[in-house]
C-alpha cells in the first residue's frame, strides 16, 4: 500500500553558520556524508577528499541571504536518491512504506521551493541537515582516498584547490570546469554571481558518485630515501610531505631483535628507551609521527677531569712552583684560544685563561686542576628510526607518482 511521505515539525535545527566580527561566517560543523566509505586501509580510517574545498563552499553560501542560500541547497538535490544516500543520511523509512516511492517523494521535498528547511523532518531527520550534507558532500567533488593525516594535498593549506582529485574522478574535462568554479566562489562577488557559479557547480557535481576507493591507486613511499627525494622534488612542490609522513612498524616487532630500544609499558604508552614516544596505534600497526621524532631523544651525561683530557690529547701541563699558574702548550687542532677563553677538541666548555705566549696559554692551576668536561651522548628517535631502516607511510597519487618516475628515468638531472 503506498502511503505519502510525511513532515513532522521540529524545534529549528543547529545553526550551520554563525558571523564572526569581521562578517566572515564561522563553520560550525559538517554535514552527514551520502556518499561515505566506512573502511580503512592500513590500519587508518579512509577520507572523503574535496577538490574544491569545504571552507570555499560554505563560505560562499553562507555570505547569501536565507532565499538565495534556499534556492542554491534546493539545487544540490541529486535527480535520484539511493538506498546508500538513506543510510549515510541516517533517514529511516517508515515500516510498511514503499521504498522507492518514498526516496522519490523525498527527493521531490528536498528540492522544492516551497519547503520549510528549519523545521520540516522526514523520519526524525531535519530536513534543512539533508539540503546541507549534499551541498558539502557533493558527489562530483569528492574522492576517497588515504586519511588527511597520511595523504599531502598539492597544497599546504586545506583551503586550496586538491588538484589530486583529477587521478580518482569520472568528470573529464569537465574536471577543469569545476576548478575553475571553485577558483572563482572564493572571490568577493555579488549575491547573484555567488548563486550562478555555485549552481553551474553542482550541474557538473551533485548527480555524479565518487569512485570506491581502490588502495592499487595509491603508492606508499615506503622510504625515508624516497621520502627526502620527493620532499625535495620541485616538480611535485610538496615540501609538506614531511608532515604527512609516519615511521611505520607492525605492534609485534616492537621490543624484537631489530627494534630493541622500543617497548609497550602498561596503559597503552610505548616509550623509546624509556622515554614516552608519540606512536599512534592503526589496526596491527604502529606509527610515528616524522615531524614529532626529533623532539623525543635520551641523552647520556658525563664528566671527565679537564688534566686526563690534555694529556689524552698530547698537551703537556706545566705549573710554576708556587703552584698558581699552569702552562699549557698548544697542540694545533686540539686546542683552540678565543680571546679570554680556550676550548679542548670535542667539548664545548669554555676555560678562561690569562695570556697566551706564543704557542702556550697561561691559566690559573687551581682551575686547571680541578676543572671538569662535560659531554652528553644519545640520539634522537628519530636518528633510531632512520639507522634501523624502519619503513615510511606517506601516500601519493600512483599516476603522478609513476609520471614522476618516468620523468626521472628520461632526465636523471632532475633527481
Amino acid at each position: 500500500m503506498r502511503q505519502a511521505l510525511r513532515s513532522e515539525a521540529s524545534a529549528p535545527t543547529v545553526a550551520r553558520f554563525a558571523t564572526a566580527p569581521s562578517g566572515s561566517p564561522v563553520i560550525q560543523r559538517r554535514g552527514e556524508n551520502p556518499y561515505a566509505e566506512a573502511r580503512q586501509h592500513e590500519g587508518w580510517e579512509l577520507t572523503a577528499h574535496h577538490i574544491v574545498p569545504h571552507t570555499a563552499l560554505v563560505g560562499a553560501l553562507g555570505k547569501l541571504s536565507k532565499d538565495k542560500r534556499a534556492e542554491v541547497l534546493a539545487h544540490a538535490i541529486p535527480e535520484t536518491l539511493t538506498d546508500q544516500m538513506l543510510t549515510h543520511l541516517k533517514v529511516v523509512p517508515p515500516a510498511g512504506q514503499d521504498l522507492e516511492t518514498f526516496k522519490s517523494e523525498l527527493r521531490e521535498k528536498l528540492a522544492g521551493p516551497d519547503t520549510d528547511t528549519d523545521t520540516d523532518t522526514v523520519a526524525g531527520v531535519p530536513l534543512g541537515d539533508m539540503r546541507m550534507s549534499f551541498f558539502e558532500w557533493q558527489g562530483g567533488n569528492q574522492f576517497s582516498g588515504p586519511n588527511t593525516s597520511i595523504r599531502p594535498e598539492p597544497s599546504a593549506s586545506k583551503d586550496d584547490i586538491d588538484f589530486d582529485g583529477r587521478y580518482f574522478t569520472s568528470l573529464g574535462e569537465k574536471f577543469k570546469e569545476l576548478t575553475a568554479l571553485g577558483t572563482a566562489v572564493k572571490k568577493e562577488n555579488s549575491e547573484d554571481e555567488t548563486v550562478r557559479l555555485l549552481k553551474e557547480m553542482l550541474n557538473i557535481t551533485k548527480n555524479v558518485a565518487p569512485a570506491p576507493f581502490a588502495s592499487a591507486e595509491w603508492t606508499e613511499i615506503g622510504t625515508l630515501e624516497e621520502l627526502e627525494r620527493l620532499a625535495g622534488d620541485p616538480r611535485l612542490d610538496r615540501k609538506h610531505l614531511r608532515n604527512y609522513a609516519f615511521f611505520k612498524l607492525r605492534l609485534s616487532e616492537i621490543g624484537t631483535a631489530k627494534y630493541d630500544a622500543l617497548s609497550a609499558a602498561p596503559g597503552g604508552e610505548y616509550r623509546y628507551q624509556g622515554v614516552p614516544m608519540p606512536l599512534q596505534v592503526k589496526g596491527v600497526f604502529g606509527y610515528i609521527p616524522l615531524a614529532d621524532s626529533s623532539a623525543v631523544a635520551t641523552v647520556t651525561k658525563s664528566e671527565r677531569d679537564l688534566t686526563d683530557v690534555l694529556h689524552d690529547l698530547g698537551a703537556p701541563v706545566a705549573y710554576d712552583k708556587n703552584g698558581v699558574d699552569a702552562e699549557i702548550e698548544l697542540a694545533p687542532g686540539k686546542i683552540t684560544v678565543a680571546g679570554k677563553y680556550f676550548t679542548v677538541q670535542g667539548y664545548k666548555d669554555k676555560i678562561p685563561c690569562k695570556s697566551v705566549d706564543g704557542n702556550k696559554v697561561k691559566a690559573v692551576a687551581k682551575l686547571i686542576r680541578n676543572k671538569k668536561l662535560s659531554t652528553t651522548s644519545g640520539k634522537s628517535l628519530y636518528q633510531y628510526c632512520r639507522e634501523t631502516g624502519m619503513p615510511i607511510a606517506s601516500y601519493l597519487p600512483k599516476k603522478l607518482y609513476d609520471t614522476l618516475q618516468e620523468s626521472s628515468a628520461a632526465a636523471p638531472a632532475l633527481r
